[in-house]
């Protein structure tokens, strides 16, 4: 594998799984016949919209020495999605990381990062996941670090932590093991991703209502389990998002 950055890109229903490479190699080759530079084109990062598109800020030097001299910043196709499939979420990866697939319905696949072979833009990637039925979605994509465990959150509103190593790895592709149990009056799955003893995190709730909380506070449970209560809803409210806590870096190295 070349040097640089690999994204994995997760779609929902189609569950498509798409590698990208990206270094300052690659991203010579992609632009080459836009505008014939044979300066280094080496991209700071990329970021994907719902559409799909990766926005990728390119340098004429190394970016750790110009970091703040954009050269050109420009839209590129990184996913095509199938009708009815959105973008889920993009991951940064070493290329020999094992992933995590979470649907709706509480299933988890576990699987190496292997398994997906490097693919150019504007591919569709291949099968990461399997789903029950029409009205499953992945909901949740992760990578496995050391550390961590995996956090669910249900739309109730209860959700709980669960060790990585209680998943197996297994190919790509195939239905996976339950994740959280999902009852009827759980809900679905809407969020799960991996979670560090010192993180935090906001959930959201459909009237519109914020919650942080630290991610220690939520139980750690098996698989089979359906977790705890992590938010307290009114009446006729759901969990709509859970997202981590991002600290900022200051200028002088320090966390904000």
């Amino acid at each position: 594998m070349s040097s640089g950055l690999t994204c994995i890109a997760s779609a929902i229903a189609g569950t498509a799984v798409l590698r990208i490479v990206v270094s300052s190699d690659c991203i010579k080759k992609a632009t080459a016949t836009s505008h014939g530079s044979s300066r280094l084109m080496a991209p700071v990062g990329a970021v994907l919209g719902s559409g799909g598109d990766m926005v990728i800020p390119l340098y004429d030097k190394d970016p750790f020495e110009a970091p703040y001299r954009p050269y050109v910043t420009w839209s590129l196709i990184a996913l095509n999605l199938q009708q009815g499939d959105e973008l889920v979420r993009v991951i940064q990866t070493s290329g020999d990381n094992d992933i995590f697939l979470v649907s709706r319905g509480g299933m988890t696949i576990r699987f190496s990062e292997g398994d997906v072979r490097a693919m150019g833009r504007a591919t569709a990637g291949v099968r990461g996941m399997k789903l029950k039925n029409a009205d499953d979605a992945v909901v949740g994509a992760a990578v496995a670090a050391d550390g961590e465990v995996m956090l669910f959150v249900s739309s109730s509103g209860h959700g709980k932590r669960t060790k990585l190593e209680a998943f197996n790895r297994q190919g790509r592709g195939g239905q996976g093991v339950r994740g959280m149990k999902i009852t009827a009056s759980r809900g679905a799955v809407v969020a799960a991703f991996t979670v560090a003893p010192t993180d935090e995190i906001l959930v959201f709730s459909s009237g519109g209502n914020i919650i942080r909380m630290d991610a220690k506070e939520i139980s750690a449970q098996g698989r089979d389990a359906t977790g705890v209560r992590v938010a307290r809803l009114e009446d006729g409210e759901t969990v709509s998002a859970v997202a981590p806590v991002l600290e900022a870096e200051s200028a002088t190295g320090e966390d904000t």
